[in-house]
């Protein structure tokens, strides 16, 4: 079977697929790297709430630009690298400033312990950083507000002479602690220590006949640990999570990206009705390249992101950021081959509006959106939703969660989207194609409608 291929379509198809594999290592996560930001659920619902409008004022306006002025393909360029920027851009959020503080408790032995633990999966993460347990943690503390009772313990058991003098303020040390022998009870975290270097001092087994504690500024080369240690300086019950920088910048990024989306997505298909000509009925299948584009990026990007996190506490998106910026620096090029025939057609704003004398038009447009909300409304939150059932099902799925995310994705694209797109020439049994003649597609200014 002689299988015949349009050469004028490759760049569309070359679109779709690269413009959809930019936009899975990363969109689809949002949510949950919000989350890790510290944006509450409510944050996120506030920011979905607000994304289509922003498309819906984007759409329109930039598509009577690119038709009045004939730059439909240079507007259309100009948003994917917008596109690319705005996203690329969220990797430089920052976290919010904190500090790692743990307790030194000594008395008849000596502990590094932190009590604000609330994941049971803490030795879990600790042994996937260390699969022998038989590393051994190192610690640097710097204590202030020091007792003099303390003091005294490590001039008269320890003797460490150094520490003698009661004027010190402060003092530096390192820890050495077995990880095999890290402890959780309910929320706090126990380290025994078995050495102790002080001024050059080292001291085995260290222990204080008076029991004493004191809270030391602490710098471990366990990333694990000290995910669990580092806490926010600013942070406070009563900041909202509005008022944040993490929240805010957040936000700002993601209207511009999702405006600049909007713009490709309209102006995308636009273009490609505008190719397709007498055929619009053959937009399924150039359309189906986006799903396999996205179902394909959005595995590989899950699974990346849980490979690089191996052993952290939390998940380093970092691979999803270069994949976006390498995928839709391709579509970028891909789309600059692209020709478009400019039809000299006025825009008639009244052709439009006629359509919603349609019954069947208004009742498809109802239908869009009552299907928008009813998706909006799970799948934003359907990764939050997938790790909290994951770390009530046990910590070790914890490790491929985003790898189980991206083959959530990857199943709706290649077992849903493709084929029906696929088949959607078929499936609408058009009884006259003459009926598409209703409808202008060539025209830039007909797709934000």
């Amino acid at each position: 079977m002689d299988v015949e291929i349009n050469k004028k379509l490759l760049p569309m198809k070359a679109h779709y697929f690269f413009f959809n594999a930019g936009l899975a290592p990363l969109m689809p996560f949002i949510p949950t790297y919000a989350r890790q930001l510290g944006v509450s659920q409510v944050g996120v619902g506030l920011m979905y709430t607000v994304f289509p409008f922003v498309g819906l004022l984007a759409k329109p306006l930039f598509g009577t630009i690119a038709d009045k002025f004939k730059i439909g393909k240079q507007i259309f360029i100009t948003a994917i690298i917008f596109t690319a920027i705005f996203f690329t851009s969220i990797y430089y959020v920052p976290a919010k400033t904190s500090e790692a503080i743990i307790d030194f408790d000594c008395s008849i032995m000596t502990l590094l312990k932190t009590c604000e633990v609330s994941d049971n999966c803490t030795l879990t993460r600790i042994n996937l950083e260390n699969p022998d347990m038989m590393s051994t943690m190192e610690c640097t503390l710097t204590c202030h507000s020091l007792e003099s009772q303390f003091l005294e313990e490590m001039c008269e058991t320890w003797n460490v002479t150094d520490v003698c003098n009661k004027n010190l303020t402060s003092i530096e040390m390192k820890t050495y602690s077995n990880m095999s022998k890290a402890l959780l009870e309910q929320t706090c975290l126990y380290f025994p220590v078995e050495s102790i270097m002080l001024n050059e001092t080292k001291v085995e087994n260290p222990y204080c006949k008076t029991a004493s504690s004191m809270k030391c500024s602490t710098v471990c080369n366990s990333a694990t640990v000290m995910s669990y240690l580092q806490k926010p300086l600013t942070e406070t019950p009563q900041e909202p999570y509005y008022a944040t920088v993490q929240f805010q910048m957040l936000f700002g990024l993601m209207i511009g990206a999702w405006a600049s989306t909007a713009v490709v997505v309209s102006l995308g298909d636009s273009i490609c009705f505008n190719l397709l000509g007498s055929k619009p009925h053959d937009y399924g299948r150039q359309r189906l390249w986006g799903a396999l584009g996205w179902g394909i990026s959005a595995i590989f990007a899950g699974y990346l992101i849980d490979s690089v996190s191996h052993g952290k506490n939390m998940k380093d998106y970092t691979p999803s950021f270069i994949l976006v910026f390498i995928m839709l620096t391709i579509n970028a090029i891909s789309v600059s081959r692209i020709k478009i025939d400019y039809r000299q057609e006025p825009y008639a704003f009244q052709k439009v509006v006629s359509l919603f004398k349609d019954v069947k038009v208004v009742l498809f447009l109802f239908s869009c959106i009552t299907f928008g909300i009813c998706i909006g409304s799970i799948w934003q939150f359907l990764f939050w939703y997938l790790e909290d059932l994951a770390s009530a099902q046990g910590c070790d799925s914890l490790e491929w969660i985003k790898l189980l995310e991206g083959l959530a994705m990857g199943i709706q694209c290649f077992a849903g989207e493709a084929p029906f797109l696929f088949l959607s020439d078929d499936i609408l049994c058009l009884p006259n194609r003459s009926t598409w003649s209703r409808f202008n597609f060539t025209g830039y200014i007909r797709s934000p409608f």
